[in-house]
């Protein structure tokens, strides 16, 4: 099967996609510490992850012998990730029906929500230490932390500025082990049907 349509067609299960941005984060985590992260059940896990194993998404890292225990530690497959490219993604888009469409989008915001909400987590039992290195790293803008509304124009701008950034990193000698920073970009029309929501 083609390696973009299987990762397009996980892309589909909002707990499959919740598992890949997770460990996109953590690195390296256990079905048990995901099924803590995402809410569900480890049964769930573990029957996902036999699937995303054979899809070749994700790998087992190594096993861990812990009071008796067993415990198995999974990874993203990177160089699966690295292989794909944007136009690829762009390509399959395009030939994809609208509601699965809807469905990848609707799990790419929760899964993002996910995200969002551990690293409150992190933030709010960081110590004063490192609340002053994050300072020092928004200060550098390290971190950079922004909501705003565009107009059409500078819409297309920053679209054009991300994309040209993403085709250069995708084009270097990348190592996504080595990554020590979390990118999480969102540009959306402004609630397209606003009436119905507020209705």
């Amino acid at each position: 099967m083609d390696k973009i349509f299987t990762l397009v067609n996980s892309l589909k299960n909002k707990t499959k996609l919740q598992i890949i941005i997770i460990l996109l984060k953590y690195g390296s985590m256990t079905a048990t510490q995901i099924s803590k992260k995402i809410g569900t059940t480890r049964s769930n896990v573990y029957q996902l992850m036999k699937e995303l194993l054979e899809d070749g998404i994700v790998q087992l890292k190594e096993t861990r012998v812990v009071k008796n225990y067993v415990e198995k530690f999974y990874k993203l497959n990177i160089d699966l990730f690295l292989e794909i490219k944007t136009k690829d993604l762009l390509s399959e888009i395009n030939k994809m029906e609208v509601n699965d469409l809807r469905e990848i989008i609707k799990n790419f915001l929760n899964a993002s929500s996910l995200v969002l909400n551990t690293m409150e987590e992190e933030i709010n039992f960081m110590s004063i230490e490192e609340l002053s290195e994050l300072k020092e790293n928004i200060l550098k803008n390290m971190v950079i932390l922004s909501i705003s509304s565009l107009t059409e124009k500078h819409s297309k701008r920053f679209s054009e500025i991300f994309n040209n950034f993403m085709n250069e990193i995708e084009s270097e000698e990348s190592n996504m082990d080595k990554d020590e920073n979390f990118l999480i970009v969102i540009l959306f029309p402004l609630l397209l049907n606003n009436s119905k929501i507020n209705n």
